[in-house]
């Protein structure tokens, strides 16, 4: 019993000591995961590229130009890699969330527009699609829900 006492006391001091450690961490702005510079954040597992969230990139998409900051592409690296999503480092997702199947050989681009930003585009088995909003003033809310394939 005695023996008991002590284990419950120490669990309950790492406890109150692991919530003042975390709770202390809250709003310090020197804690994050990525870059103060403009580099990329890139993730890997086994050793292939999965993600990839831009930092102040401009590549061009199907002929189109543009700034594509903090876009995020998710996917199968292999079927990345040689459409160049994932490598060249001046390239990247085609909107705000860039979800890729499983299928390589070719990325489509054909029917990208640059009003597709605030969406997710979909890329697999020579398909894109895209689902968003575009905006089509350039008043406050002057948008139309978009789909596309």
């Amino acid at each position: 019993m005695k023996y008991l006492f002590y284990i419950l006391l120490l669990g309950l001091s790492f406890k109150s000591f692991s919530q003042s450690t975390v709770a202390s961490n809250i709003g310090n702005p020197s804690r994050f995961l990525g870059y103060t510079n403009n580099f990329m954040l890139n993730f890997r597992t086994a050793n292939v590229q999965r993600m990839k969230l831009n930092g102040s990139l401009s590549y061009a998409i199907d002929g189109y130009n543009g700034l594509r900051n903090g876009y995020l592409l998710l996917g199968r690296g292999d079927a990345l890699i040689n459409n160049g999503l994932f490598n060249p480092a001046n390239a990247g997702a085609y909107s705000a969330l860039h979800l890729t199947g499983a299928i390589g050989g070719f990325i489509q681009t054909f029917g990208y527009r640059p009003w597709m930003q605030t969406g997710v585009t979909l890329t697999d088995n020579q398909d894109l699609s895209y689902i968003g909003l575009r905006q089509v003033g350039t008043g406050f809310d002057v948008t139309r829900k978009q789909g596309s394939s």
